[in-house]
């Protein structure tokens, strides 16, 4: 495997994450949705523009928790289109309160750098991370929208939507806290092999009893 260095193999995330960082000091300002509508449009096309420089890369990070080859890189390529086309089709956001359109945008903006994060974890440990910053924009995101005469369904919405997703996390952890119990190691392709081992060591034990 062909080891490429970091900055490269990882540009598309630093792409996404300067992005995140540039909107947010935007948002401390008053009245500056364009500039951060502007901020995130840009951000899409440099990280497509990375993505398709980064394409052909295969890598592996930050101790083996982190791994590049050509599957994720299509899946990020196919993510920034999709942050772009959000952003191109979403016009001025008419559901969005006028006060915090720029914390949308930089919402969105972490949510997809968390999505183009998930795709190369390769351990149980960075898998979880990034699946929850990943998943906490999109809480905040959604009563964001407007409150309509004789209709106030977005905070009814965003707090199910906030207690499903808690509710998740806890099975999701209780079941990788079961898993890393059972292997004895986070990264997902020793798990896989020690998992299988150790259930193949039980139907044995089994069969000879």
């Amino acid at each position: 495997m062909t080891t490429f260095p970091p900055s490269i193999a990882f540009l598309p995330e630093l792409v996404l994450l300067l992005g995140a960082l540039v909107i947010f000091f935007i948002t401390l300002g008053e009245s500056r949705s364009k500039q951060a509508r502007s901020a995130a449009l840009l951000t899409s096309l440099l990280a497509i523009a990375s993505g398709l420089v980064c394409l052909n890369q295969q890598g592996t990070l930050f101790d083996g928790a982190y791994r590049v080859d050509l599957f994720s890189q299509v899946l990020k390529l196919v993510f920034a289109c999709g942050f772009t086309l959000i952003l191109l089709l979403s016009g001025d956001l008419p559901d969005i309160r006028d006060d915090i359109k720029a914390e949308y945008y930089l919402f969105l903006t972490i949510s997809v750098g968390g999505l183009t994060m998930l795709v190369s974890c390769v351990d149980i440990i960075t898998l979880v991370v990034v699946l929850e910053v990943s998943a906490f924009p999109l809480y905040l995101m959604v009563p964001m929208r407007r409150e309509r005469e004789g209709q106030r369904s977005q905070m009814e919405c965003a707090i199910k939507y906030m207690m499903f997703g808690v509710a998740a996390n806890g099975v999701m952890f209780f079941g990788m806290s079961y898993l890393f119990g059972l292997t004895g190691t986070p990264p997902c392709q020793f798990c896989c092999l020690n998992c299988s081992r150790s259930f193949t060591r039980h139907w044995l034990s089994l069969v000879w009893q």
